[in-house]
């Protein structure tokens, strides 16, 4: 079997200065990082797209919701494992989304007077 010739390719591959761009070369593992922290990013957007209202999601080590109503905590180590634990929590104890407790608020608008009295013009 002859060996592969990458011809000219192959001397700028494997030239000595692109030697540390390497699936280990600290490059690589930012690239990786970076996609990861994307990646990431997209996951607790869509987790508090949906359930946002109910929970307050965050990411610190690990996926995590807080219920707004009394304060428990669900933890995963990914955001599928967290949305199943949130579905199934919610749906054994409903938590009342900020939507509901504060729609009569938004229904509420103030009087003229509500800031106080007018200056003299």
């Amino acid at each position: 079997m002859e060996p592969l010739n990458f011809g000219s390719l192959g001397a700028y591959l494997f030239h000595p200065w692109l030697s540390d761009v390497g699936p280990t070369s600290p490059f690589a593992q930012t690239v990786a990082d970076d996609y990861a922290a994307a990646e990431r990013g997209m996951q607790l957007a869509d987790l508090r797209w949906h359930w946002g209202d109910a929970y307050e999601i965050t990411w610190a080590g690990e996926f995590r919701a807080v219920r707004r109503d009394n304060g428990l905590a669900l933890q995963a180590e990914s955001a599928d494992e967290l949305r199943t634990l949130i579905r199934s929590d919610y749906t054994s104890r409903p938590v009342p989304r900020r939507s509901q407790r504060t729609h009569a608020d938004r229904q509420r608008r103030p009087g003229p007077d509500a800031l106080g009295p007018r200056a003299p013009a």
